[in-house]
C-alpha cells in the first residue's frame, strides 16, 4: 500500500477508540507538523463509541479530504461496513490577543501569543513572523484569546526609500550581512528592489522588520 492511499488497515486494542483511530490516520494522511485533525463529532457509530476487543479495521476518507468541516468515513470490520458522518476541526498556531486589545491600538509584541486554535479555514496568520505584525496598527478591538486576522491589521511602513538597511542571506546556518539601500517603501512581509551597497547590483528582498531585509540570493556571493 502507497504512502498516500488512504486507505488504513489498523488493528484494534482495548484501549483504543474510534475517534483516536481516525483522528491518528487524519494527522498521518495530512502531514503536516503545523496542524493537528481533531474530530468534533462523529454520527452514525451507534455501537462503535467504546471499541475493543481485536480486529482488523479500514478506515477510507474521501479522496482530497482537507479535514475541514463536515465529511464522510468508510469503516469496514469484520466484514462488514458502515458510512459514518465525521466533523473536523484543524488545529492550527495562530496569534491570538494576550488580553484586551482596543481599536486603533499599535501592536506589540506582548501584546500576542501564540496558541492552537481551531480553524475551520484555510491558514491565515498562524504562518505569520511576529515581525510583520507588530508595529500594526489594530482595525479592530479584541478580547483576550480572539485569533488575530490578517484584515484587522492596518501595517505601517517600516523601511523607506533610499533607507540603508541590513541585509542578510540565510544557507542552512550561515549567515551572510551587507548594508543594502530600499528602493522602493516596504511594509513587513514585502518584497522590495535593493541596492547592494558594495557591488552596486540589484537584487530583491523581503522585509522583516525596520532595518531588516531578507535576500534570497546575493549577487557575488555564495553563501
Amino acid at each position: 500500500m502507497s504512502a498516500g492511499c488512504l486507505l488504513c488497515l489498523l488493528l484494534l486494542r482495548a484501549d483504543e477508540t474510534l475517534v483516536s483511530l481516525i483522528e491518528e490516520r487524519a494527522n498521518a494522511l495530512l502531514a503536516d507538523d503545523r496542524i493537528r485533525v481533531r474530530v468534533v463529532k462523529i454520527q452514525g457509530a451507534a455501537g462503535l463509541s467504546g471499541v475493543s476487543g481485536r480486529g482488523r479495521l479500514e478506515i477510507e476518507f474521501a479522496p482530497g479530504e482537507d479535514f475541514l468541516g463536515k465529511s464522510s468515513v468508510r469503516l469496514r470490520l469484520a466484514g462488514s461496513e458502515r458510512w459514518l458522518t465525521v466533523y473536523f476541526e484543524r488545529l492550527v498556531p495562530a496569534w491570538v490577543a494576550a488580553r484586551r486589545l482596543e481599536r486603533g491600538q499599535i501592536l506589540k509584541a506582548g501584546d500576542l501569543i501564540e496558541k492552537p486554535v481551531a480553524l475551520n479555514r484555510p491558514l491565515d496568520l498562524e504562518t505569520s513572523r511576529l515581525g510583520e505584525i507588530v508595529g500594526g496598527r489594530l482595525l479592530t478591538a479584541l478580547e483576550e484569546g480572539q485569533e488575530l486576522r490578517r484584515e484587522w491589521i492596518a501595517r505601517p511602513v517600516v523601511v523607506r526609500r533610499g533607507e540603508r538597511v541590513l541585509v542578510q542571506v540565510k544557507s542552512g546556518d550561515l549567515l551572510v550581512q551587507a548594508t543594502g539601500q530600499a528602493l522602493a517603501d516596504g511594509r513587513a512581509g514585502d518584497s522590495i528592489p535593493l541596492a547592494n551597497l558594495a557591488s552596486g547590483k540589484r537584487i530583491v528582498g523581503r522585509v522583516l522588520e525596520a532595518g531588516l531585509v531578507e535576500a534570497e540570493s546575493f549577487p557575488g556571493r555564495t553563501p
